[in-house]
C-alpha cells in the first residue's frame, strides 16, 4: 500500500486559511499577519482556532500566552483574565489522554531540548537551525491540527459558550504583549445563523490498475474543509470498513483548477472487487462525513505476447495469406485479429469480425485493397481484452495497366490570364488522379504544373501575359494507384489575351519628282499583324488613310501630291486582336516645283591624272548637285553628290571603256532640275 507523505512545512497555513472559507463566512486576514486564526459555531458554542505564521511569534505565544477579546458595543471584552498558555509538562502527563499520541508529540515538541546547536552557530549553522525550528513549529501545528484536545493544550484553541444564536461575533486574538496594530494579532468573525454542518469528502473515484486501484477526489474542494484524511476500503461489500493508512494522509502545495489529491491501493490479486470511502479531518480536530463510497478492484493490463514473423503473400483471385509466429502462448490468449490498413502509420481495422483461434497461424484475406496499398498486422487478445499488436507486413496486388486516356479536355482563358481546364473524370477503380502539363508551343517540352496527382478533373492555371508567345498548350495524363501513367489526352490549345501592342512600320527613303512622291518602309516586325495602314495629313488637316494593305505587306508605295501644300504619311500596324501600334513617325514631303536646268556642263579626260574632270555652270548654290554616271551599256544612274558650291567633280578612272556623265541640281524641299545632256569619253 503506497500513501503520499506529509510535506509539514508548506501545508499549515494554507491550510487554516482555507478552512475559515467555510459556512461561517470570512474567518481570517490576509497571510501577511504574525496569528492567522479561524473560527466556527458548533454546539451552541463559537470555537476558535489559530496558528503562529513564524518560530518567533510561537515561542513568544508560549512564553507570554494569548489573550482572547470579543467585540461589544461599548468596546472590547476581555475573554481571558489569565493570558492563555500551554499546558506544563506535568499537566500535559496528568490532565489529558496520554495514550493520544499527539499530545505526546506536542509536549516533546514545546519542552524538548534542541540538541548540538553551539552558542555562536556559523551561517550555515543559522540556516540549518531555522529550518529545524520551521520543522518543529510545522509539526506542532499538525499536532494542533489532528487533535482537539492537543491544540488546546497547546494553547492554539478557544470556546465561547455565551455566543447567542442569530449574531455575528468578531474575536481578536493576540500574543499578551502585543502592540497595537502589530502582525502578531489575528481578528475572526464567526455569524451564529450559520450553525457549523459537518463536512463531507467530495467526487472521490477510483481508477482501476495493475494489482493497484488509485482514488482520487478534488483538491481544492478539499481544502477548503479538511487538513488530512483517512482512507477506508471494505472488502464485504460495504458493510465494514477499515482504515488504510497508518497516519492521517496530508497532502501539499496550493490548489488549483483540476488538481486532485490521490491515494493507491497496491493489491496482491487482480479481480477482487472493494469498496473505498475518503473521511476528511478539520482543523478542529473532529472528522467529516465519509464520502460516498466508490468500487474499485485491479485489473489485468499486461498485454498478451504478440505475433512475430509476419508475412503477407499475394497469389491468385486476388487472395492476400497472412501467416505468423506466436511469441509465446499466455494462457489467457482469447485469440487473434487480423488488420488492414492503406497506409503503414494510418488506420488499421480488423478483417475478421470474431478472434480467431488461438492456435491459428496463418489466414486468408479475400476482399484485400485491389488497387491501393495493403498493410497487415495480426494482433493478440487476451481474456481481460488487453491487445499484444506486432510489425506490420506489406503485401500490394500487382497491376501494370495503365488508365484510360483522358478525354473530353475543354478549357478558356479569361483576360486577367487566368486559364481554365475541364476533362471527363475516368471510370477506372484504381484511378489516383490527374496530372497536367502545359507548354508555350506545341512541339516545346511540356512542364508539369501538379505536385501530385490531382483526383478532380479541373484545373486553374495564371499565366504571365507580357510575353511574346499568344498560345498556351496544355495536355493531361492519368494516374493509378501503381503509378501507372496514361496515355496524353490530346493537345488543347487557348490562346492568351494580347495585352502587347504590336511594332510600328518605318519609313525608310522617299523621293519626289514634280507632283509625285514614292515612299518605302519597314513593315512591322510582329508576329500578329493583320493589317498595316498608310496615314495622310495634308497643310496639317486631319489625318486620313491613303491605303489599307493585308498579308504579304508591301514596302512601298507612290502618291500624289498637291501645289503648294505640305503633305505629311505616317504608318500603322494592327493585330490580331485589333491593337494598335500607334502612328508611326510621320514623314513630311512637298511636290516639287520645276528648277532651271544645269548650264554649260562639260566633260573631259585628264589622262595623266586618270581621270574624268566635269564642270557646270548653274544660278544658285542653294541645292545639291547628284552626278549621274554609266560605264559601257548600262544606264545612268547617282553616282556621287557635291555641294551647292561646288561646280566641278573629278572621277578617278580604273577601267578602259566608255563612260558617260549627267548632273542634275536637288533642293530641299525635294524638287530638282532636270539632267543635263549626258556626254561620253572614252578612256
Amino acid at each position: 500500500m503506497k500513501k503520499q507523505l506529509p510535506l509539514l512545512i508548506s501545508l499549515i497555513f494554507n491550510c487554516l486559511i482555507a478552512i475559515g472559507q467555510t459556512n461561517q463566512g470570512p474567518a481570517a486576514e490576509s497571510s501577511d499577519k504574525g496569528i492567522q486564526a479561524i473560527g466556527r459555531y458548533h454546539l451552541g458554542h463559537v470555537e476558535l482556532r489559530w496558528a503562529p505564521a513564524d518560530y518567533g511569534t510561537w515561542q513568544r505565544g508560549n512564553q507570554q500566552g494569548f489573550i482572547v477579546e470579543r467585540y461589544e458595543a461599548d468596546g472590547m471584552k476581555l475573554l481571558t483574565p489569565q493570558p492563555i498558555r500551554p499546558l506544563s509538562l506535568e499537566e500535559w502527563a496528568t490532565k489529558t489522554d496520554t495514550n493520544n499520541v499527539w499530545n505526546k508529540a506536542a509536549a516533546q515538541l514545546l519542552y524538548g531540548k534542541m540538541k548540538g546547536i553551539p552558542a555562536k552557530p556559523t551561517l550555515a549553522q543559522v540556516k540549518e537551525i531555522a529550518q529545524i525550528q520551521s520543522y518543529q513549529l510545522a509539526n506542532a501545528l499538525i499536532a494542533a491540527d489532528l487533535s482537539a484536545e492537543t491544540a488546546k493544550g497547546m494553547a492554539l484553541a478557544f470556546s465561547d459558550p455565551d455566543a447567542k444564536p442569530g449574531k455575528t461575533y468578531g474575536y481578536r486574538i493576540r500574543l499578551a504583549e502585543a502592540r497595537i496594530g502589530a502582525p502578531d494579532t489575528a481578528r475572526v468573525f464567526v455569524d451564529t445563523r450559520e450553525v457549523w454542518k459537518v463536512p463531507q469528502v467530495q467526487g472521490l473515484r477510483a481508477e482501476n490498475g495493475e494489482h493497484s486501484v488509485m482514488l482520487k477526489w478534488d483538491k481544492q474542494l478539499s481544502e477548503a474543509y479538511f487538513t488530512a484524511f483517512w482512507v477506508e476500503k471494505s472488502t464485504d461489500g460495504g458493510k465494514n470498513f477499515a482504515r488504510l493508512n497508518k497516519e492521517a494522509l496530508f497532502v501539499s502545495g496550493f490548489a488549483k483548477d483540476g488538481a486532485e489529491n490521490f491515494f493507491t491501493d497496491s493489491l496482491e490479486a487482480n479481480y477482487r472487487p472493494a469498496q473505498y470511502r475518503v473521511v476528511g479531518i478539520t482543523p478542529f480536530g473532529d472528522l467529516g462525513l465519509p464520502s460516498a463510497a466508490v468500487k474499485g478492484m485491479g485489473r489485468d493490463l499486461t498485454p498478451p505476447g504478440g505475433a512475430e514473423k509476419v508475412k503477407a503473400i499475394s497469389h491468385a483471385a486476388n487472395k492476400i495469406t497472412i501467416t505468423w509466429d506466436a511469441v509465446v502462448d499466455p494462457t489467457d490468449l482469447a485469440g487473434w485479429y487480423v488488420q488492414r490498413g492503406n497506409d503503414a502509420a494510418g488506420i488499421f481495422t480488423n478483417v475478421n469480425a470474431k478472434p480467431l483461434a488461438p492456435a491459428t497461424r496463418q489466414f486468408t484475406d479475400t476482399e484485400p485493397f485491389a488497387f491501393q496499398n495493403n498493410y497487415y498486422r495480426v494482433v493478440a487478445v487476451d481474456t481481460a481484452g488487453n491487445e499484444g499488436v506486432s510489425m506490420n507486413a506489406f503485401c500490394f496486388i500487382i497491376d501494370s495497366i495503365a488508365p484510360a486516356q483522358p478525354i473530353g479536355l475543354v478549357g478558356t482563358v479569361d483576360s486577367t490570364g487566368v486559364a481554365y481546364l475541364a476533362w471527363d473524370l475516368g471510370t477506372e477503380q484504381d484511378l489516383r488522379g490527374y496530372r497536367v502539363y502545359a507548354s508555350h508551343g506545341p512541339n516545346r517540352e511540356f512542364k508539369q504544373l501538379t505536385s501530385e496527382p490531382l483526383f478532380q478533373n479541373y484545373f486553374t492555371d495564371t499565366l504571365t501575359l507580357r510575353t511574346l508567345s499568344e498560345k498556351i498548350y496544355y495536355r493531361v495524363a492519368a494516374v493509378d494507384y501503381r503509378w501507372n501513367h496514361s496515355a496524353y489526352s490530346e493537345l488543347l490549345e487557348l490562346k492568351k489575351p494580347d495585352i502587347i501592342a504590336p511594332v510600328a512600320p518605318i519609313f525608310k527613303q522617299y523621293s519626289v519628282n514634280g507632283d509625285t512622291v514614292h515612299l518605302q518602309w519597314a513593315n512591322s516586325t510582329s508576329q500578329d499583324v493583320v493589317s498595316q495602314i498608310l496615314w495622310k495629313q495634308e497643310n496639317g488637316a486631319e489625318w486620313k488613310p491613303v491605303a489599307t494593305f493585308k498579308r504579304p505587306f508591301p514596302n512601298q508605295y507612290t502618291d500624289q501630291l498637291k501645289p503648294d501644300t505640305p503633305t505629311s504619311y505616317a504608318l500603322e500596324a494592327l493585330d490580331d486582336d485589333q491593337l494598335s501600334s500607334g502612328k508611326s513617325k510621320d514623314l513630311t514631303v512637298a511636290a516639287s516645283a520645276q528648277r532651271p536646268r544645269i548650264q554649260g556642263f562639260m566633260a573631259s579626260i585628264d589622262k595623266q591624272a586618270a581621270s574624268a574632270r566635269l564642270s557646270w555652270k548653274y544660278a544658285t548654290q542653294d541645292c545639291r548637285f547628284v552626278v549621274f554616271r554609266a560605264q559601257g551599256g548600262e544606264a545612268l544612274a547617282p553616282f556621287k553628290s557635291v555641294g551647292g558650291d561646288e561646280m566641278t567633280f573629278a572621277d578617278l578612272l580604273r577601267d578602259q571603256g566608255n563612260y558617260r556623265y549627267s548632273v542634275k541640281a536637288v533642293f530641299a524641299d525635294g524638287s530638282e532640275s532636270e539632267q543635263s545632256e549626258p556626254i561620253t569619253l572614252q578612256f
